[in-house]
């Protein structure tokens, strides 16, 4: 099933999913064992004509006086964004929330700046948004996850084998 990330925790939580991929501010609270799928990062997106836009990378802390666009408060996304802004001293503007493609699109309009992960990038381009680095880049790793290994059903189990090798 592809689930929104609290009814997903709350599923994990409770034995319905035997595995979750997904990122690790997914599982904060819950024990459980993970494997590294995917290495990613948060990435600054701007409207081309943004004075960041020619940047090579851009400390985080510069944007405190930024409006942000981020994603829905219930997103692990968010909450990592939430979390890297506060540990640099701010707490983030954001004007609202929004799925991946409404925040391209309201970025290249020039509505507002967002993070997100870079690996999003590749299916959600626009040609008015400029996709700058962090300074101090933020992880947004993916992960294979499962409460206990010696638990799994077989097949479940030799998904975990696979993907974990």
């Amino acid at each position: 099933d592809e689930v929104e990330d609290e009814p997903l925790r709350q599923g994990f939580r409770h034995g319905s999913y035997d595995l979750v991929i997904g990122r690790p501010e997914l599982l904060t609270g819950i024990q459980s064992t993970c494997h590294l799928l995917a290495r990613d990062r948060l990435v600054l997106l701007t409207p081309t004509d943004h004075p960041l836009a020619g940047r090579a990378a851009v400390p985080l802390e510069e944007l405190s006086g930024e409006s942000f666009i981020l994603m829905h408060p219930d997103s692990s996304i968010h909450r990592l964004c939430l979390t890297a802004c506060q540990k640099k001293g701010f707490q983030p503007a954001v004007t609202r929330t929004a799925k991946i493609e409404s925040i391209v699109s309201a970025v290249a309009a020039g509505e507002a700046v967002s993070l997100l992960p870079y690996s999003n990038l590749d299916v959600f381009r626009h040609e008015n948004v400029v996709v700058i680095p962090l300074q101090e880049p933020v992880a947004a790793n993916v992960v294979l996850a499962c409460l206990s290994p010696k638990k799994l059903s077989r097949c479940s189990r030799t998904l975990w084998k696979y993907l974990s090798t």
